[in-house]
């Protein structure tokens, strides 16, 4: 099916569990199974790109101490090992991602305590909950790095006329004031900016990156809830005299659409990593739509906005519509309808296109969006200024 819209690249992330059920034990029956996948989609003109993890963890990991044991990055590379030389290497795979979303297996893990394991941050003043995500986080960075290093050393000596690729998909969030005059909102937005748009990704730097992955739904706008004589709010306290509110795209509603659609967001993060000197590739871009009435709409919009960055002089190299097929949301606990595909009759095994994916391919094929295109969904088309 990826080959009838055009994929070029397709993501497919790895079950760390499935490779390595025990620690040090490798299962050469999972990397036969996925040398015949990777195989498959070349034969269809189709790249794979390789997640090494998408969440979900080896319960020998999480029994070791997770993310908070100091070998974590040492067990991560190793795997990172495994699967260059087991799929990289025959395969000469070019694009890699060592993790999906890292903000994200911090914030469930670490500071929400809902993912293994299970620990949370309480409150402002939990000292010790801080120290353990600022630890969590210095590992998994720690991880990539040797992971990044580890690919490359194993593959940049094959043969190739393409460079391997290697980074991580990030979700770096995009902040808008709710009050765009209040300066208690801006210095909201300013704060979560630097904490959760730039930090991690301007940790990475980029001696141990190729390209930039972002992944992006939507935007968050923020209100600064201060306590404070002669605004006095009852719902604060002594002990908790202030508060952060975040409004997300799926709380605003633009018409019947399932929440709001905001390109200039996408627009906006992309031009914040404009000038970081590696090129940018939208890694995740997609809309949880089971009857595809808004699908086309989202697409064109926001691929109009990663033009108009082009534009402005951000080196974009590449675009993923997330995703081929309908996905389990982890965060959720439930299937969602984000697939160019949907499943024919409730059959497993038999799909079709839904009719937002012949646009897709279209644009795919001819290189632009068309005049009819704009113009069907001009309403909330971001225009830049020349």
């Amino acid at each position: 099916m990826g080959e009838k819209i055009g994929v070029q690249i397709h993501r497919i992330s790895m079950e760390w569990s499935r490779f390595e059920p025990k620690e040090g034990q490798f299962d050469m029956e999972a990397v036969k199974t996925y040398r015949e996948i990777f195989s498959s989609m070349r034969s269809n003109n189709i790249e794979p790109m390789i997640c090494l993890n998408h969440f979900p963890l080896p319960n020998w990991f999480v029994e070791r101490g997770c993310w908070e044991n100091i070998k974590a990055p040492y067990y991560y590379s190793r795997y990172a090992e495994f699967l260059a030389k087991n799929l990289g290497a025959p395969l000469k795979i070019k694009w890699w991602l060592t993790f999906n979303e890292p903000q994200v297996i911090l914030a469930q893990s670490y500071a929400k305590g809902q993912w293994p394991p299970y620990k949370r941050i309480n409150g402002f003043y939990d000292e010790a909950g801080t120290e353990r995500i600022i630890k969590a986080a210095s590992l998994i960075l720690d991880a990539h790095r040797l992971s990044y290093r580890t690919i490359h050393r194993i593959l940049d000596g094959e043969k190739s006329e393409n460079k391997i690729m290697v980074g991580w998909a990030s979700a770096p969030n995009v902040f808008y004031p709710q009050d765009p005059d209040s300066p208690l909102d801006k210095a909201a937005v300013n704060f979560h900016t630097a904490l959760l748009t730039m930090f991690l990704d301007s940790a990475v730097g980029n001696a141990d990156r190729d390209f930039i992955g972002l992944n992006y739904y939507g935007r968050s706008k923020i209100k600064f809830h201060v306590s404070l004589w002669p605004n006095m709010l009852r719902w604060l306290s002594r002990e908790k005299p202030f508060a952060f509110q975040w409004e997300q795209s799926e709380q605003r509603k633009q018409g019947d659409r399932p929440k709001e659609f905001y390109p200039q967001a996408l627009y906006d993060l992309i031009m914040k990593f404009k000038d970081s000197g590696a090129p940018i590739m939208i890694t995740e871009n997609g809309l949880d739509d089971a009857e595809d009435k808004f699908r086309e709409e989202f697409i064109v919009i926001h691929l109009k906005a990663v033009h108009d960055a082009i534009r402005d002089g951000a080196n974009i190299i590449g675009y993923q519509y997330w995703s081929l097929s309908d996905t389990w949301e982890p965060a959720d606990g439930r299937f969602a309808s984000f697939g160019l595909t949907e499943k024919v009759d409730g059959s497993h095994k038999i799909r079709q296109l839904r009719p937002s994916a012949v646009t897709y391919g279209q644009i795919i094929k001819t290189h632009k969006i068309s005049k009819e295109l704009l113009e069907k969904h001009k309403e909330l088309l971001l225009t830049q200024e020349n």
